[in-house]
Parts: structure tokens; C-alpha cells; sequence
């Protein structure tokens, strides 16, 4: 199929071949893809909390575990998404940035002037211990075991799964993801029982997953083992690789810009962000010029290419009665590389978010509406921390300024090669700091 070997030149093809509303039909099913504002507003905005039977085809649940917010319609859905708010607040948030910005710093490491480093492979692992730490309150000697189950499964996974259970047993290395995904389930109890243990004695350790048991504790309101086990998966899976391929494309930006990467950092200075200051994890995110990077980041670059939304009943969507069953979805790439709406898309500036805020419709790198994505505060946070991290402790390099092929790489968009990135020597920087 066209859009697995070019996703996002297949749908710009799509959408001028056939307008802003056209149909794709594939193994998950028959989409409506739809590429217009005001229809995605429509979509988002929807006052039926009943309207969608779910935010993903319901044959995701090869990759995400049946009891997946994602796959839930109706009540279900309202309740768990109201229990897992809660590990999502705000100050619960905060409680997590210095871990992230220490893992930031063991994963990218100090080394010698002139080592190269691959970041997106970098990244991955910081994303990766960052869940895994931080949201499953696993300890160091744990890390490399989901991280090794991770890269397996991931490794051995192939869209064809999303057939069904009939067709996907036939695709080659379905077992073999099988027995992987199986190994994760065992991890993941694993650490579901050790945290509702410890909650048991009043010991727990502050991260998401106690947060989540604390919060379905109540009566008739505790969340089953299994689905907790699926809300994890998905947190790991939907997580970790888009907020990689996120990270990875901002340092990507910053190198090709060097007065855009020196003005940030100009900014970080200002709020008070110095190597070794413990309170730089706390700083960085409030840098307005930090927030509008990762957005322009988010809108140039998004790792997801569309929404997803199965009508529960019949939808009204423009000119269209579209049929309970079709899967709408707008399209992130198609608006957010808009011209009307975004001059000179394929040009990294920030400066589109320094000012008025995205109109409804326009900018949805997370989603929208009453399904929006409830780690997007948590991958906006790790990002900010990471980038911080970086810019004030770290000297990289690009090696090449040149655009990098834009593509499918598993579940997410993201760069078609790696992005190889110098150490480079920092005292210059540090100087500058210390001056100021």
C-alpha cells in the first residue's frame, strides 16, 4: 500500500487528488480521513460523550491489551479516564522532572570531544527509563529488563498484526512478538503486585503506577489488575517512541540553527538555568521560547499521523452522514503542513507559538476533544527537562544540516535514518554563563 511506503506523500497526494474528505480502506477497516479545520473541530468538539466507540480500531488490541483506555467506549471509558487523571495533575507532574533530567544526563553521558552520538537511538532509552522509573516505579536493576522486552517486541512488530486475530497469526514473526508481548504482560503484573503490596503498608514510592492503585482504591471503583496492566502497556507503547522521535527531531532543529539553539539558551540564563544548578528541571519549562520549540517541533514533525475515532452511531460530518462502525479521522500531518494555515509549513519556526494560540482545529499534535491524550502534559514536561538538560550540560553538534526523509518507522513517523550529532567543547558556553 502507498501510505506504508510513504505515508505522508501518499495522503498529500490523497487530499489534492480528492479534497479535504476521502475514504482509505485497509486492514483496520474503512477510514474517513478528513483534512479541513472546521470538520476536525466538529469531530473534537462533539457533545455526545457517547459518539465514539473508541479512540482506536478495535484490533489494536494486539499491541495495547483489550482493557486499553484507547479501545473503551461509554461509561468505561469515562470512569477509567477520570482515575487516571488524577497521576496526570499538575503536581503530580513536577514530583517527576529531576528524575527525568537525570536520566537525560546518564543516557547521553559525558565522552570525549569529537565522539559522535546517535541521538534518536539516545533518545529512545532516555524515553524508555523514563517510563519505565518514573511512571512503573521499577528500580535500576529492572531497567534493562523491560528495555530488552521492549526492543524485542517492537522489533518483531508489523502493522499486519492489526488484521485480526485469524489474519495475524499467519504473518511471519508473529510468534516470536507473541512470546515477547507475553514477557512484558509477566513484567508488568509483576510491578502491579509490588506496588499494591507496598500500598499495603503505606510505603509506596510516589510513582504513576502507586498513584494509579491509590486512585481506583475506593469502593467499586478499583481498577482490575488487568487493566491497569493495559493502561501500562499503552502508557509504554503509545509513550515512549513518540516523545523519541519528538525529542530527537528538536535537536535536529536546534543544530541546523545555531542562533535559534544560542537565543534559547540566552533565555534558560535569564530564568536562571546553570550547569549544575539543581533547580534547572524546574526553570526550563517555564522558558516561553522552550514551550513554542516544542511545539513547532510537535507541529512540523508530529510522531502520530492522524486521530482515530470509531463512531459508535452515525455522525454527521459536513455534507456526510458518515455510518456507526467508520473510523474518522483527522489528519495531523495534512493540517499542520496547511500553507493557509501555516505559511512556509516545511520551515522550523517557533515563532508561530510565541504569539496568539493555535485556533481549535488547526494544531492536535495529541489530539482532541474528551479523548485528547492524557500523557501529552507528561511528554511536553519530559521533553522541556531533556532539552534543558542538554542545552546546559551538553555540547552537541549536527553532523549534516540537510533535511532528513520524513517516514513510518513502526507505530510512529520519524526520521528515515538516524541523526548523528559531535561532541563538541563546551567551554565556551560555560564562560559565557559564568559571565552573566
Amino acid at each position: 500500500m502507498a501510505a506504508a511506503r510513504d505515508y505522508v506523500g501518499a495522503h498529500a497526494r490523497w487530499r489534492q487528488r480528492y479534497g479535504p474528505v476521502y475514504t482509505v480502506r485497509d486492514v483496520t477497516g474503512t477510514t474517513v480521513m478528513i483534512a479541513d479545520p472546521e470538520l476536525t473541530r466538529t469531530v473534537f468538539a462533539t457533545a455526545d460523550p457517547d459518539a465514539f466507540e473508541a479512540v482506536a480500531p478495535a484490533t489494536f488490541d494486539v499491541l495495547l491489551g483489550r482493557r486499553s483506555l484507547l479501545l473503551l467506549s461509554g461509561r468505561a471509558h469515562r470512569r477509567e479516564r477520570k482515575l487516571l487523571r488524577a497521576p496526570f495533575c499538575p503536581r503530580a507532574l513536577g514530583a517527576w522532572s529531576e528524575s527525568m533530567a537525570q536520566i537525560t544526563r546518564e543516557q547521553f553521558g559525558a565522552g570525549a570531544v569529537g565522539e559522535r552520538v546517535e541521538v534518536v537511538a539516545r533518545s529512545r532509552r532516555v524515553t524508555l527509563e523514563v517510563i519505565v522509573r518514573v511512571i512503573f516505579g521499577a528500580d535500576a536493576s529492572q531497567v534493562e529488563a523491560f528495555v530488552e522486552v521492549v526492543e524485542a517486541m517492537m522489533g518483531a512488530f508489523n502493522p499486519a498484526f492489526f488484521m485480526g486475530p485469524a489474519g495475524r497469526r499467519r504473518v511471519l514473526g508473529y510468534e516470536r512478538y507473541r512470546l515477547a508481548s507475553a514477557h512484558l504482560d509477566i513484567l508488568l503484573m509483576a510491578q502491579i503486585q509490588r506496588a499494591r503490596a507496598e500500598a499495603g503498608t503505606g510505603s509506596g514510592r510516589g510513582d504513576l503506577l502507586s498513584r494509579l492503585i491509590a486512585a481506583g482504591a475506593g469502593e467499586d471503583a478499583e481498577l482490575q489488575d488487568e487493566a491497569i496492566r493495559d493502561e501500562l502497556r499503552t502508557l509504554l507503547i503509545g509513550g515512549h517512541e513518540t516523545t523519541t522521535v519528538s525529542l530527537a527531531w528538536a535537536l535536529h532543529y536546534l543544530g541546523r540553527d545555531p542562533a535559534l539553539r544560542e537565543r534559547l539558551r540566552a533565555e534558560l540564563r535569564e530564568l536562571g538555568v546553570r550547569p549544575g544548578n539543581p533547580s534547572n528541571h524546574e526553570l526550563g519549562p517555564k522558558a516561553p521560547l522552550m514551550q513554542a520549540v516544542i511545539a513547532e517541533t510537535l507541529r512540523i514533525r508530529p510522531a502520530a499521523g492522524q486521530v482515530f475515532r470509531t463512531l459508535a452511531k452515525p455522525m454527521v460530518v459536513g455534507d456526510w452522514v458518515l455510518p456507526a462502525g467508520v473510523v474518522v479521522s483527522p489528519s495531523i500531518t495534512l493540517i499542520h503542513h496547511d500553507p493557509a494555515l501555516y505559511p512556509d509549513p516545511e520551515r522550523f519556526d517557533p515563532e508561530r507559538f510565541l504569539g496568539e494560540r493555535p485556533k481549535p482545529g488547526t494544531y492536535f499534535p495529541f489530539g482532541g476533544g474528551a479523548h485528547r491524550c492524557l500523557g501529552a502534559e507528561f511528554s511536553r514536561l519530559e521533553l522541556a527537562v531533556a532539552l534543558t538538560t542538554l542545552l546546559t550540560e551538553f555540547e552537541l553538534e549536527l553532523e549534516r544540516g540537510s533535511p532528513i526523509p520524513w517516514r513510518r518507522t513502526g507505530l510512529t513517523l520519524g526520521p528515515a535514518k538516524g541523526i548523528w550529532m559531535r561532541r563538541r567543547d563546551r567551554s565556551d558556553v560555560d564562560q559565557l554563563a559564568a559571565a552573566e
